[in-house]
């Protein structure tokens, strides 16, 4: 529709794309009047890639049924074409036309009853009642009133007169279809791209997949805007590259846009105007993500302003979109010139450790490259209990947010994942929190909690320096040197909290640091036991939240004791479930576990071939590795019941209860079993 004179409407959407459908399909599906600005939609020739957490998306919208879909079930991250750092079917799900997937979101939102006009909007500000925007249509200009307003042009916020700030990275994005014999289920992300020399690596990546219209289409982007003269010369470098010099022909024109990085949640919300998509600054710097995220922050810009309309408090939904996008979006997305120094570091880490699956660099690369980020992937089953410690791991989590974001922000996802980084039910904060019931005294504990984790993290972290570690073609070892600032760092603001915390722990929580380095160090040489490591790990937790919640010194010692003992539960699980080749909560396979000193397969072979020298696991027949499974289950469940005995002497109550509980799911799936209760004394 064309407007004439002037327009008020309760909700005005300023672009038609992802995150602006989104968002008015949500308020109009929530009874808002609804009017979405929108310049029009030509059919480019264009093709975009959704990942599982854009289909979600566009399932609750309703509109994946009005999709046709190619799909991909394998999405790989491939280092400089030499080797797959991460495969995984989440990586993407299927393929569709820019236009059709545009056309299908817009449908949908008039279907709900949102007015679609068909326009610009020029400039747009926060008046005394609300947005005023000025609205030009084909033979008219005209002033348009709302409530609220969402912005999702996908370009910068100045170009429609609101503030914004010179230091948001940015970048260009260039894509062509080809005529080519491939045409199969994968989506290739290839980083980081070098120079047309080879030599220089750029901040950049290119992708390939099928294209609807036959063939495939490749692109490539680069998040420096000091390097975007160089894009069409490394796009034909990178597309000799990646079709082996074949005939590949093209198809169509080049389709080049600019990318927008540099999020930052305060920028998002102003007055009674919101940013969404692109606009915000929300595109994966690392693969060029962007879909996902345009859809959900619309979505939640919406229920952010259908939040404070049924609060008859409209101007309170900036302020509710911003704090929960300061959530949801962390680590990823940087808001300052200083973010391409630290992704041209990221680059180099990944290119570096293509081949490496210690802990900290997997659970990295997961948090930076795939849509999601974190995934808990270990087959583990929650404890069906309502969780009474759950406000305080909220609060730990915040803590944890507030103190490594700024810094060091690609950790905030490692910290933040509402996991922690061994997974939810076996996160130390867990363990300590639990532990201080048992005294019950009542304890508000949440930065020690948040200590705990850091200093948890750094000693994972720790497992991914290695001294057999090649080093760049540069001389430099950048995965031990990233793995080494990222621990110290954690040990830092950990120490950090405490000391503002309870400056009586202080100490104990140095010499706990101290413990796990050299009891690190001996594991690595062979000298102590392997699940040493995971004793250690646990124990302090429990000691510490026993003494804060005044639990004495005979429950003490017991919870002490059932630290130590569920670390071993924890080492046997995880060896067991690595070598039935299932995931395991540090990510990391057997010969990674053995190199790192953490795993104590070796030691269930000498038990089951006394004399016989360890074949490595690819030389293990069937029966050989039927027998070490058996052999690690028993020692599993001779580590959980010792476990379980440990807390015989606690009073009965629901703190003993979790924490025989976190017992019970510490296993993977592989291991479950019901199993004995807890022995009173």
């Amino acid at each position: 529709m064309t407007p004439a004179g002037s327009l008020d409407t309760e909700a005005l959407i300023v672009g038609g794309g992802p995150a602006g459908a989104s968002a008015a399909i949500t308020l109009a599906a929530a009874g808002l009047a609804v009017t979405v600005v929108d310049a029009g939609r030509r059919s480019t020739g264009d093709a975009v890639v959704l990942s599982p957490p854009a289909l979600g998306e566009l399932d609750t919208l309703g509109v994946t049924g009005l999709l046709s879909l190619i799909p991909i079930r394998h999405g790989r991250f491939l280092i400089r074409d030499r080797a797959t750092v991460a495969a995984t079917p989440d990586a993407a799900a299927g393929v569709t036309e820019r236009a059709a997937l545009l056309d299908a979101l817009l449908d949908v939102a008039a279907g709900h009853g949102a007015h679609l006009v068909n326009g610009t909007v020029t400039a747009i500000r926060t008046g005394n009642h609300g947005a005023v925007g000025t609205l030009t249509c084909p033979g008219d200009t005209v002033t348009i009133t709302a409530r609220t307003a969402v912005v999702a042009t996908g370009r910068a916020p100045s170009e429609l007169g609101l503030p914004h700030h010179d230091d948001r990275p940015g970048g260009a994005a260039i894509t062509r279809r080809f005529h080519h014999p491939r045409r199969d289920d994968h989506f290739d992300v290839h980083l980081p791209i070098t120079d047309l020399a080879g030599s220089t690596l750029l901040p950049a990546y290119g992708w390939v997949h099928p294209d609807p219209a036959g063939g495939i289409r490749i692109g490539l982007g680069i998040v420096d805007d000091r390097a975007t003269g160089l894009i069409e010369d490394v796009f034909d470098g990178f597309v000799a590259r990646v079709t082996g010099g074949s005939d590949a022909m093209p198809r169509g024109t080049r389709i080049t846009g600019d990318l927008r990085h540099g999020f930052a949640p305060h920028r998002c919300g102003e007055g009674a105007v919101l940013l969404a998509g692109d606009t915000a600054g929300l595109v994966n710097p690392f693969t060029g993500e962007g879909i996902s995220y345009a859809l959900e922050s619309g979505r939640l810009a919406a229920e952010a302003i259908t939040a404070a309309n049924r609060e008859q408090e409209p101007a309170g939904a900036a302020e509710h979109y911003t704090r929960i996008l300061a959530g949801r979006y962390v680590g990823q997305f940087e808001a300052s010139r200083h973010a391409i120094r630290r992704y041209h570091l990221a680059w180099r880490t990944l290119d570096a450790t293509a081949g490496d699956d210690t802990p900290f660099v997997v659970k990295a690369r997961q948090a930076m490259l795939l849509p999601s980020g974190l995934r808990r992937r270990s087959p583990v089953q929650r404890h069906p209990r309502i969780d009474p410690i759950k406000p305080m791991l909220l609060a730990c989590d915040e803590i944890l947010l507030a103190t490594v974001r700024d810094t060091w922000p690609f950790l905030a996802r490692l910290v933040t994942s509402g996991e922690g980084v061994l997974g939810t039910e076996v996160r130390p904060a867990r363990l300590m929190l639990h532990a201080a019931r048992v005294g019950g005294r009542p304890v508000d504990c949440p930065t020690v909690a948040a200590a705990i984790e850091l200093g948890v993290l750094a000693a994972v972290t720790g497992l991914s320096v290695r001294s057999t570690s090649p080093p760049a073609p540069d001389g430099i070892h950048w995965g031990n040197n990233v793995a080494i600032l990222a621990a110290d760092f954690l040990l830092a603001r950990g120490a950090a909290l405490v000391a503002r915390s309870t400056t009586d722990l202080s100490w104990a929580f140095a010499d706990w640091l101290e413990d796990l380095a050299a009891v690190r160090g001996e594991t690595a040489r062979g000298y102590a036991d392997p699940h040493a490591f995971y004793e250690r790990l646990f124990e302090f937790p429990c000691r510490i939240g026993g003494a804060l919640g005044g639990s004495g010194v005979r429950h003490g010692r017991a919870l002490r004791e059932f630290g130590a003992r569920f670390g071993r539960v924890i080492g046997h699980a995880e060896d067991g479930a690595a070598l039935d080749g299932r995931p395991t909560r540090l990510e990391s396979s057997v010969d990674t576990l053995i190199g790192t000193g953490v795993s104590a397969i070796e030691r269930w072979w000498s038990a089951i071939r006394p004399g016989a020298a360890w074949p490595g696991v690819a030389q293990l027949d069937p029966g050989a590795r039927r027998d070490l499974l058996a052999h690690g289950r028993a020692r599993y469940r001779e580590a959980r019941q010792l476990a379980l005995d440990a807390l015989a002497p606690l009073p009965p109550c629901g703190a003993r209860e979790s924490l025989a509980g976190l017992v019970t799911v510490a296993a993977p799936a592989s291991y479950a079993s019901p199993g004995p209760s807890v022995r009173r004394e």
